[in-house]
């Protein structure tokens, strides 16, 4: 029996999900908030998102998609561009080849899993934009908001593993 129009559309709009929820988490990344010295540490909710949805649904999360994310969060940020974009293909390597052990395991196994990226990231793009302005900047900010990112990972996961189970699943 043929899907009915509508559960054709449904299913599409399910299965398009994971990439709106991390291209709306790279849209909160740009709003102006009124707390000072955010900008410079703000954490980064895309990749937060795309790792979520990598580790739980790989099928919905493919590497071209996160391509798009990662160029159109460098173009929205102004960021160097293709820093995000290789660090999701990174990301979804390494939790694609980890994913027995990110997946399946405990809660604190996976954020282990996303420590490891988000340090990596954190050195990425402080070596990157050291090597662009040929100067050694200050770790510190990028240190920061790494260790945010690592801290709100949990909250964010929580709330995308509750819309997971009662829209995907």
């Amino acid at each position: 029996m043929t899907p009915t129009t509508f559960e054709q559309i449904d299913q599409t709009l399910r299965s398009a999900t994971p990439f709106s929820w991390c291209l709306v988490w790279s849209l909160l990344e740009l709003v102006p908030y009124e707390l000072s010295g955010l900008a410079q540490v703000m954490p980064n909710l895309l990749l937060m998102s795309a790792f979520f949805w990598t580790v739980n649904r790989p099928d919905l999360m493919p590497s071209l998609a996160l391509f798009a994310l990662g160029t159109v969060h460098d173009l929205w940020t102004g960021g160097p561009l293709g820093l995000m974009p290789l660090t999701l293909i990174l990301m979804r390597a390494f939790v694609i080849s980890q994913r027995r052990i990110l997946a399946r395991r405990m809660f604190v196994i996976s954020w282990w899993g996303f420590v490891i990226v988000a340090t990596v990231f954190g050195l990425m793009s402080w070596a990157l934009a050291s090597f662009q302005a040929d100067r050694l900047f200050d770790p510190t900010p990028v240190a920061f908001q790494a260790l945010l990112t690592i801290a709100l990972y949990p909250l964010l996961a929580r709330l995308m593993a509750k819309f997971q189970r009662r829209i995907l699943d």
